[in-house]
């Protein structure tokens, strides 16, 4: 069983999964091979990179100050 990770917004409509037996096809594409592209690809720096940049630059109330909750999970990946 392969880890996937699951990023979500309760403020927004972001809501992905990263799985990393998946690479995104931009990845493959990169790296030549689907096989390349899992030994290279990191599901959870994906989604922990979303969850990051997601979290720094999006803001719910902008007068208030209020950045979006947004939330990591490890989840599998048969679901």
């Amino acid at each position: 069983m392969s880890k996937a990770y699951r990023v979500y917004c309760e403020d927004c409509g972001l809501d992905e999964i990263y799985d990393s037996e998946e690479p995104p096809k931009r990845e493959v594409n990169y790296w030549g091979s689907i096989e390349k592209a899992r030994e290279q690809w990191s599901a959870k720096s994906a989604a922990k990179g979303n969850r990051d940049n997601h979290a720094a630059s999006e803001f719910r109330d902008y007068d208030e100050g209020l950045r979006h909750r947004v939330h990591m999970e490890e989840v599998s990946a048969d679901e």
